[in-house]
């Protein structure tokens, strides 16, 4: 069950970082207004590396579940450390990225009530 679980967990965050990279990074940008060109590319460098290092830790996770099982002293390690740092990213993200959700605030369908239709359900998911 333990494993299920984290291969669960792993794939949400795989999933997450892929969306997190396969969102329009320009629409994104564009939500931040009359901005400086060198602080678009900080905005499009940080919003990639965030999706990418969603993608390390899914794979990581899975990587060392796989091959090395739970029980594992190295795989407690990744565990733990893993976990921190999905919290840490989110603390960050909740007190600096998710100020400006002007590019995600519209709802995809405004007659059905979803996550993507409340921009703050939507940044204290993020």
């Amino acid at each position: 069950m333990k494993e299920i679980m984290l291969y669960g967990g792993s794939a949400i965050i795989i999933l997450w970082g892929i969306a997190h990279i396969a969102i329009p990074t320009k629409d994104i940008i564009k939500g931040f207004g009359p901005i400086s060109i060198d602080n678009k590319r900080i905005l499009a460098m940080e919003w990639i590396m965030e999706g990418l290092a969603l993608l390390f830790i899914g794979v990581l996770v899975t990587l060392i579940t796989a091959l090395e099982g739970i029980k594992n002293p190295a795989s407690i390690i990744v565990y733990r450390a893993s976990s921190v740092m999905l919290v840490i990213m989110a603390g960050v993200s909740l007190f600096t990225g998710a100020k400006n959700l002007e590019a995600i605030k519209k709802p995809i369908n405004p007659n059905v009530p979803s996550p993507s239709n409340s921009p703050r359900a939507l940044a204290a998911i993020h």
